[in-house]
């Protein structure tokens, strides 16, 4: 009786003490890539915006299995890919947010942000998606693990948005 007590008592200041670590983690985490495009502001922003364009650079982008919303840009357009349903809830000049839903996970929110040299020739384009986590250690630990998850998936789509731009002229 005594060696189940203790191992009830163990696992009990075990959870404490894991919950307690968790606590330091933050509540909110940011996954951010950002690349510099050598074309104009709206040839940058026409291809991020239009959701029907991102067939041309979006990574692991299934035309079979996407369907958009009509009209296909500006607040309230959607897109559908596989299991991801990608909502635009605001669109500004240099600004463009939605809100990621996928079937086994908790939404993210999404960003573009799209900054211009002085010289207006080279855009900065920066994806970002923020991640609410909730005091649950498991989702505090897991959530570590967002950047190196997401990461790779937007810098692939953002090196085939630059390619799909600086390589095609005609834009």
């Amino acid at each position: 009786m005594r060696v189940i007590k203790l191992g009830i008592l163990s696992v009990v200041v075990l959870f404490g003490l894991i919950t307690a670590m968790s606590m330091l983690l933050p509540s909110q985490v940011i996954i951010s890539r950002a690349i510099d495009i050598s074309k104009p502001m709206d040839s940058v922003y026409q291809a991020v915006a239009n959701l029907t364009r991102w067939q041309g650079w979006m990574d692991n982008y299934d035309a079979a299995t996407t369907s958009f919303s009509t009209p296909s840009k500006g607040k309230g357009a959607y897109i559908k890919m596989g299991k991801v349903r990608v909502d635009i809830t605001a669109i500004e000049p240099n600004k463009m947010d939605g809100i990621w839903k996928s079937a086994d996970n908790r939404p993210l929110a999404g960003s573009f942000n799209f900054v211009s040299s002085n010289n207006r020739q080279t855009v900065t384009v920066q994806w970002q998606f923020i991640q609410k986590v909730q005091w649950y250690p498991w989702e505090k630990f897991a959530s570590i693990t967002s950047d190196k998850v997401l990461g790779p998936y937007m810098e692939k789509s953002l090196d085939n948005l630059k390619k799909l731009l600086e390589d095609n002229q005609a834009h």
